[in-house]
């Protein structure tokens, strides 16, 4: 069976492949993977933590991805057991249990049978998804991703003005001007009479309706534009960068985060941009949309953030 390990200084998806290994070979590496080191260094830390992890893949598909953390000094093991279930995929999750007991379950997981460790944990707390939901989990992009990082190489988490995010925002707008341009020459094409009268105001109208995408556009792209924003992994402190300005801070000092969106409502061209406010001790500082989205400022950030709404969410 194929073992996968994880670091705490890995991201989410990713994987360091140990390769095919035999039962005797995977309790070794499991027993010598550092768990006391790895689960320490993400105590304390409130930006995005990723669990030190030991994965294995069976013949079948079937995976069992055992995490360890630190509960009052003592390493304990969280366990996600993904098996087959007649002829569907099925995900439990175990919570807390020893290594010893874990041990138990590689042993059992390497008889190829899922269903004596299913039973075991439903003995104990446990978690179980529902069948609808392992169904489209199955058809979502839930591949690993294959590393080769090292445990103690300093990680990196950058966010910077995307261009493709930002064309993804004024699609709509984009699509809405070229209407009218579109339906002249479909109704040309079909030889029937038209008024290019009618199509100019058509244009006209459609663009003045759009034009405050454009003017959101330019702010948050002037505001962006050399903008940065980094973190470390296993560190509290992140970095914003803008031009030749550096300045560090400590995800402690944010005492409150605010999602600036448009108070004319979600069907406007523009209510895809937005952008956050943060409030670091006396300081505020305004981070766009199309430099950090709402998923990863959650996994940044443990504050949740409050929605305060302007007419158009322009930067200042």
């Amino acid at each position: 069976m194929e073992v996968r390990i994880k670091y705490s200084n890995y991201r989410p998806k990713e994987f360091k492949s140990l390769g095919d290994k035999r039962l005797n070979e995977c309790i070794t590496l499991f027993k010598n993977y550092p768990w006391i080191t790895e689960t320490s260094k993400i105590e304390n830390i409130k930006g995005e933590k990723t669990y030190p992890t030991f994965k294995i893949i069976n013949e079948n598909g079937e995976t069992i991805l055992i995490s360890g953390f630190k509960k009052n000094e003592i390493i304990l093991y969280h366990i996600t057991l993904k098996y087959r279930h007649f002829l569907f995929g099925r995900t439990i999750d175990g919570l807390r249990y020893d290594f010893q007991t874990v041990l138990d379950f590689i042993e059992t997981f390497y008889q190829n049978n899922s269903k004596k460790i299913v039973e075991k944990i439903q003995n104990d707390g446990f978690i179980k998804t529902s069948l609808i939901f392992d169904l489209l989990s199955q058809h979502l992009s839930n591949k690993d991703i294959l590393v080769e990082y090292d445990e103690n190489i300093p990680r990196y988490i950058s966010y910077r003005f995307s261009y493709l995010k930002t064309l993804n925002k004024l699609l709509f707008a984009l699509l809405l001007q070229l209407l009218p341009l579109g339906l002249y020459y479909y109704i040309d094409y079909k030889n029937q009479t038209t008024d290019i009268n009618f199509f100019i105001i058509m244009q006209i109208v459609l663009l003045i309706f759009i034009m405050p995408v454009f003017y959101v556009f330019m702010n948050h792209f002037k505001y962006s534009k050399d903008f940065e924003l980094i973190f470390k992994k296993n560190d509290n402190r992140f970095v914003i960068k803008n031009g030749e300005n550096k300045k560090v801070y400590n995800i402690n000092e944010v005492v409150r985060i605010e999602k600036v969106i448009s108070s004319a409502g979600e069907k406007m061209p523009w209510s895809d941009f937005y952008y956050w406010n943060l409030l670091i001790n006396d300081n505020s500082i305004n981070i766009s949309s199309t430099v950090i989205d709402e998923l990863n400022i959650f996994s940044q950030f443990e504050l949740k953030p409050k929605q305060k709404k302007k007419l158009l969410p322009l930067m200042n």
